[in-house]
């Protein structure tokens, strides 16, 4: 301990927030007392002092009162929260009826409305309803959920739970921005919302494990694999203790497409057969399908394209039900790989250029890009370098106009002179894939 010495790095770490000052202070005062035998023999006094006057306290007090109390509150509070739940789904379409210009001053001149967690819940889950086929709608919902999460009573509902939904509200707003592909704007809400975090610590392992699976939404989108695996981790362990299926199938869902990513569809598919022992079909179809459709990417990724196939046919019943238009360019993908898996180039071709055309028209430029690799391993495989050449072209044009990660930017611009130059090969293509695909340092740009 004597070695030991206060450093500017450990002094500028909590002036930036990254250490508590308490930190700090037990730090000085460890050093201290290493150093010094008087202020070592005060302070063991003092300590002693105060546990003798703690077990004094603990012998007299009675904290019947408030136990009573307490749970007299937490009665009143359920019941509070349960009248509340009942006059939510009325509140909101009454408020959603309204164009969406309107919507934050009715909130702001209701007396008695729109003063509730229930309201919040609703609107936040009218806001994850829109991101899958009108993600920029999500920021309507979020708007009306904040401000009707900043006139809750806090003395009615408690701070914590107050400040738990507006936690909620942000983590949301960021998933939004990343789902719409604003990397870096999703990316400076997470800053903002640790940063509040660390002074005002939420409690909650159900919000804690949401918050955690978010942010991993993130760190995939930016190829950060590993954070992303590691933050995926705590939301499971969080789901497996609250016994939580659903949370449960969506993280190992999750994980096994980051596994496939990392080129580990071994690894992937081990995941993915847990969450198909815990999902429940009947209850959530969709997030059955989700599972099976990620199981038949998997297949694909180990060459088993006639297994793949077979998959697909038998949850085809499953998918009819349950999947959007917004799910329709991953499953034209999935039967391209399986089309050119099984050497059905025409059929293949088809459904790539279909799944390309419509990643492009929702702005989904990443996917557009890889879908092209595929294609242009199609062409190569079918000895056409000329619709190689034409594709790659198409593909640096659409980014040519976006902000995109230098290695990205790259990725395409060596993919467009190789195909110039016809010294386009497949190991080639395959490697400029990866370069493409690669994960991504924590300070590099993000799309």
């Amino acid at each position: 301990m004597r070695d030991q010495h206060l450093t500017v790095f450990q002094l500028l770490q909590v002036y930036e927030g990254h250490r508590s000052p308490r930190e700090l202070s037990d730090f000085v005062l460890r050093h201290l007392r290493a150093l010094c035998p008087e202020c070592d023999a005060s302070f063991g006094q003092y300590t002693r002092a105060l546990e003798r006057r703690r077990q004094r306290l603990l012998q007299e007090a009675d904290y019947r009162p408030a136990v009573e109390q307490a749970t007299v509150h937490a009665a009143q509070l359920a019941a509070r929260l349960a009248e509340d739940e009942a006059r939510a789904p009325q509140e909101v379409a009454v408020l959603l009826k309204g164009p969406v210009g309107t919507w934050q001053r009715r909130i702001e001149k209701a007396r008695t409305r729109y003063r509730s967690p229930a309201v919040v819940e609703r609107l936040l889950e009218a806001a994850r309803g829109t991101l899958r086929h009108q993600p920029a709608d999500a920021f309507d919902y979020l708007d009306a959920a904040r401000a009707v999460a900043e006139r809750l009573n806090q003395e009615l509902y408690g701070e914590s739970l107050c400040s738990d939904l507006r936690v909620r509200i942000e983590a949301h707003r960021a998933n939004a921005l990343r789902v719409l592909g604003e990397l870096r704007g999703a990316d400076a809400l997470w800053v903002n919302l640790q940063a509040h975090l660390r002074h005002q610590p939420v409690t909650d392992d159900l919000l804690l494990a949401e918050l955690a699976s978010l942010e991993a939404s993130l760190r995939q989108d930016q190829r950060r694999y590993p954070e992303a695996q590691r933050l995926l981790g705590q939301a499971e362990r969080r789901y497996r203790a609250l016994e939580d299926r659903g949370g449960l199938v969506k993280i190992l869902t999750q994980r096994g497409a980051i596994a496939r990513l990392q080129n580990k569809p071994g690894q992937a598919l081990e995941h993915l057969a847990e969450a198909g022992a815990w999902v429940d079909t009947a209850a959530t179809p969709g997030l059955a399908w989700m599972v099976l459709h990620n199981r038949a990417l998997s297949l694909c990724d180990l060459g088993r394209f006639e297994e793949a196939e077979a998959h697909i046919r038998d949850c085809r019943p499953l998918a009819a039900r349950v999947c959007r238009p917004s799910d329709q360019a991953r499953q034209e993908w999935l039967l391209g790989r399986v089309a050119a898996g099984t050497r059905r180039a025409e059929e293949a071709e088809k459904h790539f250029g279909t799944a390309r055309n419509l990643f492009l028209r929702s702005g989904m430029l990443y996917d557009a890009a890889l879908v092209g690799f595929d294609l242009a391993e199609l062409f190569l495989r079918t000895r056409r370098p000329f619709e190689v050449k034409r594709l790659t072209q198409q593909m640096i044009g659409t980014f040519e106009s976006q902000r995109v990660a230098t290695h990205l930017e790259r990725s395409l611009i060596l993919l467009r002179q190789a195909a110039t130059t016809e010294a386009i090969t497949l190991e080639l293509l395959a490697e400029l894939r990866r370069h493409f695909q690669a994960p991504r340092r924590p300070n590099q740009a993000t799309l």
